[in-house]
Parts: structure tokens; sequence; C-alpha cells
């Protein structure tokens, strides 16, 4: 399915959300089956509405109500529903909370990445710390092997 007219409409029509130190404006992030809108105001929704129903007759094809959403960004009522789309607070994009506000946002996609990169950190040096164990083990193991045939001379010094 070509998402790319719907997207640059969106694009062109929202006010969007504003990203980095640049500003660059985003309106919607799109993945293999699913859409993720940012909604600023309910000014949005007619526009959202009219972009959408083009996208379906022009191509045919219909976006996943299921997994698609419209993140309300900012403080407004999200009890209602819009296109069969439900409203959300928070969104999760390639791995990365998305919510209504930049700090939740950054708190929790952080939090729960370094948390994650944490445990495999702990896991990778236990690892290490176990192979160096049986290294030094096998290595004492051997010694003490030379030294009992040095003794009871099965083995030359040589």
């Amino acid at each position: 399915m070509c998402l790319n007219l719907l997207l640059c409409t969106l694009e062109n029509n929202l006010a969007g959300i504003q990203i980095g130190r640049r500003r660059m404006k985003t309106t919607v992030v799109a993945s293999a089956d699913y859409v993720t809108m940012f909604a600023k105001s309910p000014t949005d929704i007619p526009t959202t509405q009219q972009a959408l129903y083009c996208f379906e007759v022009a191509s045919g094809a219909k976006l996943n109500t299921g997994k698609s959403r419209v993140l309300a960004i900012g403080p407004w009522d999200t009890s209602v529903r819009i296109m069969d789309f439900p409203y959300h607070t928070e969104a999760k994009f390639l791995g990365f909370h998305i919510t209504s506000n930049v700090q939740d946002s950054t708190h929790k996609s952080w939090t729960i990445n370094t948390a994650r990169i944490h445990v495999q950190s702990q896991d990778a040096y236990y690892r290490m710390i176990h192979t160096d164990r049986t290294a030094k083990s096998c290595a004492l193991f051997l010694y003490r092997l030379r030294q009992e045939g040095l003794r009871s001379g099965t083995l030359s010094a040589e």
C-alpha cells in the first residue's frame, strides 16, 4: 500500500509537533502496517478525516484501525473517538515511547532503554568473569597436575 500521498497531505496540512533544536515538524509516523498521527487540537480532526477519505477513495485501501493511532498532544478531551481511531496519550514507535509531553517521552524511552542496556552489560560482565575464572581454574589444574607429575617422577622438568 502506498502511503506517500497520505503522509504528504498530513504533513502539509496539520500543525504537527516540533522535534529537536531545529524545530522540525512531524505530523505523522508510519510503519509497515500502521500509522500514528499527532493531533494538537480538535481542529486537526476534519483535516485528518478529509485526508484519510481521499486516501481510501484514491487507493481503495484502508488503514489498519486496530493498530493505527491518533496521539493527542497537549491538554484536550481525548474521550471521543475520531474516524474509529481511539485517542491515545502514549504510543510506541520503533521501540521509543512517545507521549503527549516531552518530559514523559524522554523519561519513559530512556528509563526502559537504559534498563535493558544495564541488564545486557551485566550479563556480558558475568559471562566474562565466568570465562576468566574457568581459564584460571584450568591453568591451576594443569599447574598442579604438572607439579604432581614432577614429584612422582612421571614427568621431567624439561
